[in-house]
């Protein structure tokens, strides 16, 4: 388990996020994610980014899954789903925003080396 400093507010920040998603690991894997979870999740890993200067890898990763997953179930026929038009642009901006970050840092690293 990961233990924070009192006076770091990032790794005390990445410490509750490892025990979130410990958490949510040990849920059953056998009933499928919501859309509403999903929708609920992005709102976690909004707080995430905007907490922390930048996530882990590993959040980074779960976190672009969950967007995607999120859009994959959106945009699939059999979903009837109302969210609201400033919930969506708020989903897609945020989409972006992260991938622009994960860009930006290859890119960086790219020329590091």
């Amino acid at each position: 388990k990961a233990k924070a400093n009192d006076e770091d507010p990032e790794a005390a920040y990445e410490a509750a996020l490892v025990a979130y998603e410990a958490k949510e690991s040990k849920k059953t894997s056998s009933r499928p994610i919501t859309t509403t979870e999903y929708l609920y999740q992005t709102i976690h890993f909004r707080s995430v980014y905007a907490a922390v200067t930048l996530p882990n890898v590993e959040t980074r990763r779960y976190s672009w899954e969950t967007f995607t997953r999120l859009f994959d179930r959106l945009m699939h026929p059999k979903v009837d789903v109302d969210v609201p038009n400033g919930w969506l642009w708020d989903l897609v901006d945020e989409f972006v925003y992260q991938l622009q970050v994960h860009r930006n840092r290859r890119l960086r690293r790219d020329k590091e080396e």
